[in-house]
């Protein structure tokens, strides 16, 4: 961070850790890059000043041996955000947060797209598929919209928050570099990108396995850079999503691996699919008198597909055991 942008920090290097954000898996390396940090910033969406008090706590090593079991039943067992945790405790490493907090209005605006998503809300207005596709279509360019407000708020955020944090903490203006560590799912890169523009000390760690999207992340995607994509893609992203809500229905068991292995397995399952196939399934299953897709209507369509709908099965019996 330059100095004239920074005013008494001292120099700074700045270090990015992309990676998926569901397991411990999703996390390879981040221990040892945690042990050269001075200071740790973490994705954290809605977060609220108690947030930060507790991982400042953790770091610290400052709660007893209940108290910190109790502050992790919050955090599903396997889950990154519970390795995280379990990291940094007592590291004595400097915690901040810069992501968009609780009273931010991007929270609610990306919480109701993806509410949307779920229910089907996003249909109810629609009395064709086109319709409905269309509408889709509409909250993912909406919801890359809010990650591209969402990650400017950030990167402003960063000096007045770094300013904050070496203030509270006068062992932190003697470093030379003060490192900071940001992790970041892989989904904002650009963060890493624009930084590099105007600042020298900035590098990132990506994940060393091929890192694969869903489909609406895809979407989203094409949409933040400006770009259109095809009517395929749409319909692709909302067939796994259907799929997802197919599983959904069976009350599969949810641990953290499960919710993971759903959504490749979905992404999977569509992939495999013909284009024509995609849209037959889809065609199949609306109901514009009910504006969405009946899950009766799901599971009628797939029958037409035995390969699917054998997959299917395997997945719910593998799962269920």
């Amino acid at each position: 961070v330059k100095a004239q942008n920074a005013k008494e920090l001292p120099p700074v290097a700045l270090r990015f850790f992309y990676s998926a954000h569901a397991t411990e898996g999703d996390i390879k390396g981040f221990d040892e890059e945690l042990s050269k940090a001075d200071v740790f910033i973490s994705e954290m969406v809605g977060w609220n000043i108690e947030d930060v008090n507790l991982r400042n706590t953790i770091s610290r090593g400052g709660l007893s041996d209940d108290e910190r079991a109790n502050a992790m039943l919050n955090f599903l067992p396997g889950s990154f955000k519970k390795h995280v945790l379990d990291v940094l405790y007592g590291s004595k490493i400097s915690v901040m947060l810069i992501d968009i907090p609780a009273d931010n209005p991007l929270v609610g605006r990306g919480t109701a797209i993806l509410d949307s998503m779920k229910s089907d809300a996003y249909a109810s207005s629609a009395s064709s598929l086109e319709g409905a596709l269309d509408a889709y279509r509409s909250l993912a360019q909406e919801f890359a919209l809010v990650q591209r407000e969402r990650e400017t708020y950030m990167l402003q955020q960063l000096v007045p928050k770094l300013r904050e944090t070496v203030d509270s903490n006068t062992a932190l203006k003697e470093k030379n570099p003060l490192k900071v560590l940001i992790q970041l799912g892989i989904a904002h890169t650009q963060i890493y990108t624009r930084l590099k523009k105007t600042e020298t000390n900035v590098t990132k760690k990506m994940p060393s396995d091929l890192f694969v999207f869903d489909y609406f992340g895809e979407l989203t995607r094409y949409f933040y850079h400006d770009k259109q994509p095809n009517k395929t893609l749409v319909e692709r992203a909302v067939l796994q999503k259907k799929f997802l809500d197919m599983i959904d229905s069976l009350n599969v068991p949810v641990d953290q691996q499960n919710y993971v292995d759903r959504e490749l397995f979905c992404r999977r399952l569509v992939s495999n699919l013909r284009d024509a196939d995609v849209r037959r399934i889809l065609e199949k299953s609306f109901d514009g008198q009910r504006h969405g897709f009946p899950q009766e209507r799901l599971f009628a369509a797939i029958d037409e597909f035995p390969a699917t709908k054998k997959e299917f099965k395997e997945f719910y019996t593998r799962v269920t055991k």
